[in-house]
């Protein structure tokens, strides 16, 4: 739960610092991505999903604001899973709170940098409740292309994360280990 409300006040500290209030710009997005999570012990799986939210820590859908300055970008990746068959179920809640440079260029292309951290809720039930939080901290580059008058923007990305092991008591939900991502994104914006 520290790591949960740490993750919480970093994000709401970075909006604050990045972006003044009195003129945000407001987008929403979603991700189309491909996953390698390598697991410290065990064998590597490999994802593809559409929206990119996965069992595993993938967000999916992208909230995003900038200020008056659009060279710097602040987002919240998030993704839900919820699983359940003959009474068991499964949920996992994943979000991850990202500042992004973009590059200041004198067309409607350019590459940005990007890095951040969150965590991802695991629970499982099956007659006995066991949760377990894994943190997630990393970084990518990318390139963006802003569509006609900036409203609509499209991205691809690699990112590369470590993921920490997530576990109730002794029995370990998620491993640790890292995953390499590339994504293939579009944003709103309501500029």
């Amino acid at each position: 739960m520290r790591i949960i409300r740490s993750a919480v006040l970093v994000t709401l500290w970075i909006a604050g610092v990045a972006v003044p209030a009195h003129a945000m710009n407001w987008s929403l997005g979603a991700n189309l991505g491909y996953t390698s999570y390598n697991p410290d012990e065990g064998e590597t799986v490999s994802i593809f999903a559409w929206p990119s939210t996965t069992q595993f820590v993938t967000p999916g859908l992208r909230i995003g604001f900038m200020g008056d300055n659009p060279i710097h970008e602040f987002h919240l990746d998030t993704g839900l899973v919820l699983v359940s068959s003959d009474g068991a179920s499964s949920s996992i809640v994943t979000f991850t709170g990202n500042y992004q440079y973009n590059w200041p260029v004198g067309g409607n292309t350019g590459p940005y940098l990007t890095a951040g951290g969150g965590a991802s809720m695991i629970r499982e039930s099956d007659g006995v409740d066991v949760n377990g939080t894994s943190a997630l901290f990393g970084g990518g580059v990318g390139i963006r292309h802003k569509m006609g008058n900036g409203h609509g923007v499209l991205r691809g990305e690699v990112r590369f994360d470590s993921v920490g092991e997530a576990k109730d008591g002794s029995l370990i939900l998620f491993e640790k280990g890292t995953d390499i991502e590339v994504r293939l994104g579009f944003d709103l914006w309501d500029k």
